[in-house]
């Protein structure tokens, strides 16, 4: 027997809280190019709250009409300033020539634009994938794209709450039990009760991964990384400097 006829959007708090947190970000802003949307997570969940979406990615995507599909680490169709937000969920760890990439982001974004980024942090099985060339701190994400021209502006750690359902299939099924009960109970749409319980969880997540004694707790877990808000600013940090400024002979 099937628990839902059709399957809520965002029942895994591991696309809920990615998605949830990118709303957010995206707030007041209407034209977005997502980068990289693999399942089309992104592209449904924003169209649903009334964005428009441009959905770029290396490969097309059946579920996603009208791809743009060839590499954001190359210059792409756009002009200058097209865009008023960007997202790059799960893609600057596969991305060989990233500052590339976020240079296309930044000439695309207008001026007030906003970039949204998660990505894994290293930990003992986050660099064990073949497809993850570049694997991320705090701080390297922070001073790469500070280098691309973005200023981060909000930033957590996901982890323990987004793992949750993958335990294993006690937890799984508690989760999905209390999605289903929050239906029933409330007289929700499965998405709405999804909301109920997933909020939550979204919310304890957030705590866990903002504050310094709690991030210790966080990266024990596969899922741990980066969610964050990143502006566009006028002027690029000049990292040259930097070096010259702790390497002079």
């Amino acid at each position: 027997m099937k628990i839902w006829s059709i399957k809520p959007l965002l029942r895994s708090t591991d696309s809920y809280i990615a998605a949830m947190s990118t709303a957010r970000y995206l707030e007041g802003k209407k034209r977005v190019l997502v980068v990289g949307d693999a399942g089309g997570r992104d592209w449904e969940y924003l169209k649903r709250i009334g964005k428009d979406i441009y959905v770029l990615d290396i490969a097309s995507q059946e579920n996603i009409p009208n791809v743009f599909v060839q590499s954001i680490e190359t210059r792409t169709p756009f002009e200058d300033g097209f865009f008023d937000g960007a997202v790059m969920n799960e893609v600057l760890e596969h991305l060989f020539h990233d500052v590339t990439a976020l240079e296309e982001i930044y000439r695309v974004l207008s001026d007030d634009g906003v970039l949204v980024v998660t990505v894994p942090y290293i930990s003992n099985v986050q660099d064990q994938p073949e497809y993850h060339v570049r694997v991320h701190t705090q701080k390297t994400i922070r001073r790469l794209l500070e280098r691309c021209g973005f200023e981060v502006e909000d930033h957590f750690c996901r982890g323990f709450c987004t793992r949750l359902p993958q335990f294993n299939v006690v937890s799984r099924s508690l989760i999905y039990a209390l999605h289903k009960l929050a239906e029933i109970f409330t007289r929700k749409t499965p998405d709405e009760a999804v909301d109920v319980v997933n909020s939550f969880l979204e919310k304890i997540e957030m705590f866990l991964g903002k504050h310094s004694v709690t991030i210790r707790f966080q990266k024990l877990f596969a899922s741990y990384g980066g969610i964050m808000k990143a502006r566009r600013v006028k002027e690029k940090k000049n990292f040259d400097e930097v070096q010259i400024a702790n390497f002079m002979r």
